[in-house]
Order: structure tokens, then C-alpha cells, then sequence
């Protein structure tokens, strides 16, 4: 028997919150498989992690920033010298956004 008993009404409501469509008739099948997950997880909660730093990453990681170095860069010129078609100075782009 699940500890963690979902009803109908809960199962449609996730469904609903994730945009997926679960039929009526296929609900039961779908609160047993996520019973099945949640009382799964239950076994977390019988670990023991009071000496356990939190943490946000397991591996290690830094962050790798690198130094803004101001270097030569393009002309406008040459930079819009391929658009195909340019309007004072800036390339101009077909709509995407209508209204």
C-alpha cells in the first residue's frame, strides 16, 4: 500500500500544471506510478545528513572568468558591409513580431 496516496482530482491537477493530457480512464494507472516515485523518495528522509555541509554542486566547480580586455573591433563599416539592406547606419531586419 503507498504512503503517498494521490487522488484523481490530484493527478489531473499536475497534468494540467505540466500541459499534458491524461484521459479519465488512464488516471489510476498514472497515481500509481507517481505513488510509486514519491514513496521511492520517502527513503531520503531516513538518512542521515546532520553532518552533511549543504551544498549547491558536487563536483567542484569555479566559476572561470576572464579579464575584459578592450581590443580593436569592427568599423560600422565593415561590420553592415554584407547587410542587405542598411537604414542609417543599422541593418535592417524583416518583422518577426506581429501584432
Amino acid at each position: 500500500m503507498s504512503k503517498n496516496k494521490l487522488t484523481k482530482k490530484e493527478i489531473s491537477a499536475i497534468a494540467n500544471l505540466i500541459k499534458i493530457f491524461v484521459p479519465d480512464e488512464e488516471l489510476d494507472d498514472y497515481a500509481d506510478q507517481l505513488e510509486t516515485v514519491l514513496d521511492y523518495t520517502d527513503v531520503f528522509e531516513e538518512l542521515n545528513t546532520e553532518d552533511v555541509d549543504i551544498t549547491s554542486q558536487s563536483i567542484g566547480l569555479i566559476n572561470v572568468f576572464k579579464d575584459d580586455i578592450v581590443e580593436n573591433s569592427l568599423l560600422q563599416e565593415d561590420a553592415i558591409s554584407n547587410a542587405h539592406k542598411v537604414q542609417d547606419g543599422y541593418v535592417v531586419v524583416q518583422r518577426v513580431v506581429r501584432k
